[in-house]
């Protein structure tokens, strides 16, 4: 037969018994040490031997001075101010615009009609020598204040608000900056036709450039106003949607007023191609350019 000629040799593990302390005492030890023991100290000496000592973790209940305040510090909370205030400019601006259809109910639609005549004759200045002044009614108060809701709207959209808090313009004061910026630039715009007007001898153009551009804006700032409302108060899914419909619909009343005005000054009136041409360059695209620059870019 053959055999294995490997060895096995077996291997016993000795099992590791761990006894305490207090049994390896000498029961017949009767030493003052261990006869007088108490019954506490006899099974805190058993705890002691069999499990490890339990480590006591901070904690304000049994200290005086808890570690825990020493790491408190006051948080800033964000200042989660009311947007009551567009609601409330909402209201006014649909006020006024009640108020104009109720008492100049004639004059609101010649201002309206006016940007489709044909001809200047229709146009609420029929003179040429003043611009209609009940025209700057709505352009102040309906036109101008949507505008400065569309920016306001913008602003937050591309999260810009960073840039006024340092100067605390914030919620409706930063609408009410806006606001005044528009009118300033509204205003020196108006300004600098005239002028020109004056410059070129041509008042009776200017005035109907004017009231024309009065007229267009009226007919905007209403066009604006359910968009840039829904662009606040829709569903987070759809403001940016009525966003971008409210710029554009300022692009095309832009394009088409450029277009209707210059073919009825320039159909009606001899004047120079070379001034419009200027005017529209600085006056009309640089301001586009600049905002559009701000934001987009």
């Amino acid at each position: 037969m053959l055999q294995d000629s490997t060895n096995l040799t077996q291997t016993i593990v000795k099992d590791t018994v761990f006894i305490p302390t207090y049994l390896e005492r000498n029961p017949m030890d009767v030493s003052d040490s261990v006869a007088n023991i108490s019954c506490k100290n006899y099974i805190i000496n058993i705890l002691q031997d069999s499990y490890p000592m339990p480590k006591q973790s901070p904690t304000m209940f049994l200290e005086r001075e808890g570690t825990g305040y020493k790491t408190i510090s006051m948080q800033e909370r964000p200042v989660t101010s009311s947007t009551n205030w567009i609601f409330l400019v909402f209201s006014f601006i649909l006020f006024i615009t009640a108020l104009e259809f109720k008492f100049s109910r004639g004059n609101v639609i010649e201002f309206l009609s006016g940007c489709f005549y044909k001809t200047p004759l229709g146009i609420s200045a029929k003179d040429g020598d003043r611009v209609h002044p009940l025209s700057v009614i709505p352009v102040l108060f309906i036109f101008l204040p949507v505008i400065a809701l569309l920016l306001y709207s913008a602003i937050s959209y591309f999260d810009y608000e960073f840039l006024f808090k340092p100067y605390n313009l914030q919620q409706y004061t930063l609408f009410l900056a806006l606001y005044v910026a528009s009118v300033v630039v509204y205003s020196v715009k108006i300004l600098f036709i005239k002028f020109f007007g004056w410059v070129f001898r041509s008042l009776k153009v200017a005035n109907y450039y004017v009231q024309l551009h009065f007229n267009f804006n009226f007919f905007l700032g209403l066009l604006l106003i359910l968009p840039v409302f829904c662009a606040f108060y829709v569903d987070s899914f759809y403001k940016e949607t009525f966003l971008f419909i409210s710029l554009l619909i300022v692009v095309l009343e832009m394009v088409i007023r450029l277009i209707r005005t210059f073919l009825v000054i320039i159909g009606a009136f001899k004047f120079s191609h070379l001034y419009l041409f200027f005017y529209l360059c600085t006056i009309e695209l640089l301001p586009i350019i600049i905002v559009g620059k701000l934001l987009f870019f």
